[in-house]
């Protein structure tokens, strides 16, 4: 499902300290990824801290769940 692209920068963001892997940055290019292979996404802003922390585990679940579909 994932093109390999965008499965090496969840990897890669993934395995980032803290303070850079929830950055508003970070969460942008997953929100990319996210709203390429899921469709039109709720909008977001990400200008909170903690609306990153919970948005990007979110994601997370959402894009395991994915992988464990496609294997």
């Amino acid at each position: 499902m994932f093109e390999q692209v965008d499965i090496d920068t969840v990897d890669k963001i993934d395995a980032l300290e803290d303070a850079i892997k929830y950055s508003k940055h970070s969460c942008v290019q997953l929100f990319k990824i996210r709203t390429k292979y899921d469709g039109v996404q709720p909008r977001e802003c990400f200008c909170a801290s903690v609306r990153r922390k919970v948005w990007y585990k979110d994601f997370m679940i959402w894009y395991e769940k994915a992988l464990r579909q496609v294997h």
